[in-house]
């Protein structure tokens, strides 16, 4: 069976966490380029691969779990959030 130390378990688990957060900006500054496309299906991937990491950090404990939550809620906040300039909105 595959087993992994848990030191080599963090540092995954932190570059997955980071790659996440990382496509989520880059699928936001990217809109409107010629890349634009290509940042967005990196994002969902980066965003199916945590969903699915937080279901399986569920049985590992609250620690791992709640930083990959976390993460899942900023890449979400990230990609939504509306970073113009321009604030003239019409409530």
């Amino acid at each position: 069976m595959f087993e992994l130390d848990p030191r080599s378990a963090l540092w995954w688990w932190a570059g997955l966490q980071l790659c996440g957060l990382g496509s989520a900006w880059m699928a936001r500054v990217n809109g409107g380029c010629r890349h634009e496309r290509t940042a967005h299906l990196v994002f969902f991937f980066c965003l199916t691969v945590l969903g699915v990491a937080t279901v399986m950090a569920m049985a590992s404990g609250p620690r791992w779990c709640l930083s990959s939550g976390t993460t899942l809620s900023l890449m979400l906040l990230t990609a939504t959030w509306d970073f113009s300039a321009n604030k003239n909105v019409a409530w």
